[in-house]
C-alpha cells in the first residue's frame, strides 16, 4: 500500500524525504541543519521546535514506514508522524512543516497542497506592480464586475438560488470558464476576486492579498448579530440559500480575520467547520482567538464531509439537533 499524507481531504504521495530536502533548501532560519535516514522507516533531523531549531544534534524522527495499527484497528503510528526525543514536540507532518517555516498550520496545509498535490488544486499568485506610495489598500474598480456574465448553469448545480447569486454578485468569466466571487472588505469595498472552475475543482485565489472575512460586510451593514462560520465561500453561500447568515474564513482563520470578528457586533457564532483534522484545528483556533464575551456553538459536521456534501434534510437535522432550534 502506497504511503501518503492527507491534507484537507487530498492525498500527497511525494516521498517525505524529498519534501524535507526541499524545505531544507528553502529555509534561512538555521533549522534542519542535519537530515539523515535512520533505518528504513525513519528520517532523523535536528528538531525545528526546541532551542528555536538550533540544537546541536538530530533527535527528531519522522516516521516513513507503513502505518502501524493496534489489534482493534486503531492507528498506533501513522505515516508522517513526528516525534522529538529531546523535547515534547510531536505531531503530524503538517505540524512539522509549520514549525520549520515558523508559520501557521493552515499556511503549512496550503504550502503542501500548492507544491506537492498533483490533482486539481491550484493557487494563483498575482503580483501587483510596485507603487511608491503610502496607500495601505489597493481596491479593485467596481467596473470590473461588468466584464463578466451574470449567469452560468453551474451556479444552480452548486445549489445557489437566483436571489443569492444576485445579492452577492456571483459572476461567470467565459475566458477562464470560472465562476467569479467578489470579495469585499468589512467596509464593503471590492478587495479581490476568487474563482472556481466550472469544469473541475480548481479554486483560484490571490495568494498575496490579505484575506478579509467573506461576507462580513453584509452582516455589519444589516446589523446581523448571529451567524454561521465555515471555511469556504461555497459553504457560506449554501447556508445563505437556506436563509442562514454565514461568513467564510478561506480556511480556519488568520489573525487579521479574528481581529475583524472581535471588533464586530456579532454576539453568537455557530461553527460549521469541515469534518476533518483541519476542521478540528479550526475549531480549537476559533475558541482560542475569539473574544470571550460571545456565544460559540459547535455544530459537528460528519467526518470526511463538509456541509455541501449533506442533503437538505441532513443539514436540517444537523443544525436542529445541535442548536435545539428550528431550521
Amino acid at each position: 500500500m502506497e504511503n501518503y499524507i492527507e491534507v484537507k481531504n487530498k492525498f500527497i504521495y511525494t516521498p517525505l524525504w524529498d519534501i524535507i530536502m526541499d524545505i531544507k533548501r528553502q529555509l534561512h532560519n538555521g533549522k534542519l541543519r542535519e537530515v539523515k535516514k535512520q533505518g528504513d522507516c525513519n528520517i532523523r533531523v535536528t528538531c525545528p521546535h526546541h532551542k528555536n531549531g538550533l540544537e546541536d544534534q538530530a533527535d527528531c524522527d519522522i516516521y516513513i514506514g507503513p502505518t502501524k495499527k493496534k489489534p482493534n484497528g486503531e492507528v498506533k503510528v501513522a505515516y508522517g508522524t513526528v516525534k522529538c526525543f529531546a523535547c515534547e514536540f510531536k505531531g503530524n507532518f503538517i505540524t512539522f512543516v509549520a514549525e520549520c517555516f515558523d508559520r501557521s498550520y493552515e499556511w503549512a496545509e496550503d504550502w503542501l497542497l500548492e507544491n506537492y498535490y498533483d490533482g486539481l488544486y491550484t493557487e494563483e499568485i498575482v503580483l501587483e506592480p510596485i507603487v511608491l506610495s503610502k496607500e495601505r489598500k489597493k481596491y479593485l474598480n467596481e467596473s470590473i464586475l461588468n466584464t463578466f456574465e451574470d449567469f452560468h448553469p453551474y451556479m444552480l448545480k452548486r445549489k445557489l438560488t437566483k436571489e443569492v447569486i444576485k445579492e452577492f454578485e456571483i459572476k461567470y468569466d467565459p475566458k477562464t470558464e470560472c465562476l467569479v466571487f467578489p470579495v469585499r472588505d468589512e467596509k464593503g469595498k471590492l478587495w479581490m476576486l476568487t474563482r472556481r472552475s466550472v469544469k473541475d475543482k480548481t479554486f483560484i485565489i490571490d495568494k498575496e492579498k490579505q484575506k478579509p472575512v467573506y461576507l462580513l460586510y453584509y452582516l455589519l451593514k444589516h446589523n446581523i448579530q448571529e451567524c454561521y462560520i465555515c471555511e469556504s465561500q461555497i459553504n457560506a453561500l449554501t447556508l445563505w440559500t437556506h436563509q442562514l447568515p454565514a461568513v467564510a474564513l478561506f480556511g480556519t482563520g488568520s489573525d487579521y480575520q479574528y481581529d475583524l470578528l472581535n471588533k464586530s457586533n456579532i454576539r453568537v457564532y455557530n461553527l460549521l467547520f469541515d469534518g476533518d483534522e483541519a476542521g478540528d484545528n479550526g475549531i480549537r483556533k476559533f475558541l482560542q482567538n475569539i473574544r470571550k464575551d460571545v456565544i460559540v456553538n459547535i455544530i459537528p459536521v460528519p467526518r470526511g464531509k463538509d456541509i455541501n456534501d449533506l442533503s437538505y434534510d441532513e443539514l436540517e437535522n444537523l443544525i436542529t439537533n445541535s442548536l435545539k432550534t428550528k431550521f
